[in-house]
């Protein structure tokens, strides 16, 4: 199916970090429309990114209004969020006006090791890991999936350096947030 055919919807990405996923999203233009980049941090790498892709870039700082970003992504006509490593909880308030419509990317197999450090937890903990996206909700790392890939079985991530680990967990997250919104935009 070719997903650039009346089908794309406008998307806007929240970072707080490096952008390789966002790069994802930028790389599979035109099937997938980035409108804007929300970020918690201007110096994150993920910025330039953006910039250089010609997306722009909207700060949302500690203490900055919930409503009124809801209110200017509305009137930017956002249709759906995509959270790729956005370190901050979102209110409940925020969650609620976009319900069904925010898509979160998170580094374990939900609903084990949901929060902080999930990854790191996982590793440490020999356990299986992976990566989940899923739709928001108020509950943190609760939200119905949408899809989800083991990328170590219980056990085996430890016959390799974490590096090497996370290396593995973040390609696997670049394909699958594209697959991500392609299965959404399908719908």
């Amino acid at each position: 199916m070719d997903y650039s055919q009346g089908l794309k919807h406008r998307w806007a990405v929240f970072i707080s970090g490096q952008g390789t996923n966002l790069q994802a999203l930028l790389d599979a233009h035109p099937k997938v429309s980035v409108e804007m980049v929300i970020t918690s941090r201007l110096d994150a790498p993920g910025v330039a990114r953006a910039e250089r892709a010609g997306v722009p870039v909207v700060l949302h700082s500690k203490g900055a209004s919930w409503s009124e970003l809801s209110l200017y992504l509305q009137n930017q006509k956002i249709d759906l969020i995509f959270l790729l490593g956005f370190m901050r909880v979102l209110p409940e308030e925020f969650v609620r006006d976009w319900d069904k419509k925010i898509l979160n990317l998170h580094p374990s197999l939900l609903p084990e090791y949901r929060g902080l450090r999930a990854m790191e937890r996982s590793y440490e903990d020999g356990a299986a890991m992976g990566v989940t996206i899923h739709w928001v909700t108020p509950q943190l790392d609760e939200g119905p999936l949408l899809l989800q890939k083991e990328i170590f079985a219980k056990g085996q991530a430890k016959a390799f350096s974490f590096e090497k680990v996370k290396t593995h967990i973040h390609q696997a997250e670049n394909e699958l947030v594209v697959e991500a919104v392609r299965k959404v935009q399908s719908c």
